[in-house]
């Protein structure tokens, strides 16, 4: 299962278990957990991006020749 797939079960998750009837106590609980467990699969895919990024090469700038139109040699 990518981390992708997994952040958006979690998303799912935070959205369901507010309504679960769980009472305060556990509800922070899953919260802080959840959030930690957010965090650390988003700071690794950063790491993940940072690693994997090509940076776009520059088209290189045309130097003028020596020979142009006007003054063929």
């Amino acid at each position: 299962m990518s981390k992708r797939q997994v952040l958006m079960i979690l998303g799912i998750w935070v959205m369901v278990f507010m309504f679960l009837g769980v009472t305060p106590f556990w509800l922070k609980i899953f919260a802080v957990i959840t959030g930690a467990i957010i965090v650390g699969i988003t700071v690794t895919l950063r790491q993940e991006v940072e690693i994997h990024h090509v940076p776009q090469q520059q088209k290189p700038t045309p130097v003028p020749s020596a020979v142009s139109e006007n003054n063929p040699q």
